[in-house]
C-alpha cells in the first residue's frame, strides 16, 4: 500500500474533527467563533508558514507564475463563497448533517473536476471503478444524510420543535451549492500544483512549498468569510463578546483553524504522491473518511443519543456503504 494513503487518512481525521472544539465554546456565537477560525486558518498560519520558511514564494514563485496565481486566487473567492454557505447551513441541518452533504458535493465535483480541466488522469481501464467508487459514496452519503434526519427530527419532536419541510429543504439547498463551490479548493490544488513543484525543487520544505497554492487561494476565501461574517457581527453588535469571552473560548475557536489547516496541508502533501491520479482518489478517500470520522465525533459527544433505532439502523448502512467504496476507491490506485 502506497505510505501517502496515511498522510490522506490524517488529513481526513483532522478535517473530520475542526468543529468539535466549538462545541463547548459558551461566550461566543457562531458566527463570532467562524470570525476567529478564519483569521487563524486562512491568514495567520498560511502568513507565517510563507514568511518564515519561504519567503521566495513572494519574491520568486508568484512573480513568474502571475496566471496560475490568478487562477488559484480565483478558484479560492469561489471556495470563500462555498465556506460561507456551509457556515449558514450547519445552524439549519446541524453539523453532520451538514457535513455529509457538504463532503458529498465537495467529493463528486472535487474528483471529477480536474479530469474534465485536464489537470489529473486515469489509467486506462480505471473510470469504471472510479465511477463505482463514488456511486457508492454518494449512496452512503445519502444514506447518511437520510439517518442524520431521522435522528434530528426525534430529538427535534421531543422537544417539540421539528423543523418544516421548507427549512429542511432550505438547508440541504445550502449545503449543496457550499459544497460544489466548496471543491474549487481542489481545483486550486490542480491548478497550482507546478508552483508547488517549483517551489520544493528550489530547497524549500515540502509543507512550506504547498503554501505556492494555499497561500492565494485561502487569502482569496478570507475576503469573502471576514467580510460577510463582520458585517453580521457589526449588525447584531456582537463585538463586545471578544472582549468578554473567556481565553478557553478563544483558544477552542483558535482550533478549529489548525485542524481545518492542518488537514488541508496533510492532504497537500501527500497526495502527489498517489500518482498522476492522486487529486482524484485521494480527494474521494479524502472526503469520505472525514464524514466516518465526524459521524464517530457525533456518537462520541452524544447527538444519537435519542436518535431511536431506525436512525441507528440507517447510519450503521452509512458505514458500511462507506467502507465499500473507499475499497473501491483506494485499490483503484
Amino acid at each position: 500500500m502506497n505510505l501517502a494513503w496515511f498522510g490522506i487518512l490524517l488529513a481526513a481525521t483532522l478535517s473530520g474533527s475542526f468543529a468539535i472544539p466549538a462545541k463547548k465554546i459558551t461566550g461566543l456565537a457562531w458566527d463570532q467563533v467562524w470570525l476567529v477560525y478564519c483569521v487563524v486558518a486562512l491568514v495567520l498560519i498560511p502568513a507565517g508558514l510563507v514568511i518564515g520558511f519561504a519567503p521566495g514564494l513572494l519574491f520568486e514563485i508568484f512573480p513568474k507564475n502571475l496566471v496560475p496565481v490568478l487562477l488559484v486566487a480565483a478558484s479560492g473567492v469561489g471556495w470563500g463563497f462555498g465556506a460561507l454557505l456551509f457556515a449558514m447551513s450547519i445552524p439549519r441541518l446541524g453539523f453532520s448533517l451538514a457535513y455529509a452533504i457538504v463532503c458529498g458535493s465537495v467529493t463528486l465535483v472535487g474528483s471529477i473536476g480536474p479530469l474534465i480541466l485536464g489537470t489529473a488522469k486515469l489509467a486506462p481501464g480505471e473510470g469504471g471503478q472510479l465511477a463505482l467508487g463514488l456511486a457508492l459514496l454518494m449512496v452512503a452519503i445519502g444514506v447518511s444524510s437520510w439517518a442524520s434526519i431521522l435522528r434530528d427530527r426525534g430529538v427535534n419532536l421531543e422537544a417539540k420543535a421539528a423543523p418544516t419541510l421548507t427549512s429542511s429543504l432550505a438547508g440541504v439547498a445550502i449545503a449543496i451549492v457550499a459544497g460544489a463551490l466548496s471543491a474549487l479548493l481542489n481545483i486550486a490544488f490542480a491548478y497550482g500544483s507546478p508552483m508547488i513543484e517549483e517551489a520544493a525543487g528550489s530547497g524549500v520544505n515540502p509543507i512550506a512549498a504547498s503554501m505556492a497554492v494555499w497561500f492565494p487561494a485561502l487569502l482569496g476565501g478570507f475576503f469573502i468569510n471576514a467580510t460577510a461574517t463582520a458585517w453580521k457581527i457589526q449588525r447584531n453588535e456582537g463585538w463586545q463578546s471578544y472582549r468578554t469571552a473567556r481565553s478557553n473560548d478563544w483558544l477552542r475557536a483558535a482550533s478549529l483553524g489548525v485542524l481545518w489547516l492542518g488537514g488541508i496541508i496533510a492532504y497537500s502533501v501527500t497526495a502527489p504522491h498517489l500518482g498522476p491520479a492522486g487529486t482524484v482518489y485521494g480527494w474521494a478517500v479524502n472526503g469520505g473518511v472525514s464524514i466516518l470520522v465526524s459521524a464517530a465525533w457525533g456518537i462520541r459527544t452524544g447527538e444519537w443519543e435519542h436518535a431511536g433505532r431506525p436512525a441507528r439502523a440507517w447510519a450503521l448502512a452509512g458505514v458500511v456503504l462507506f467502507v465499500a467504496s473507499f475499497a473501491i476507491l483506494a485499490t483503484a490506485q
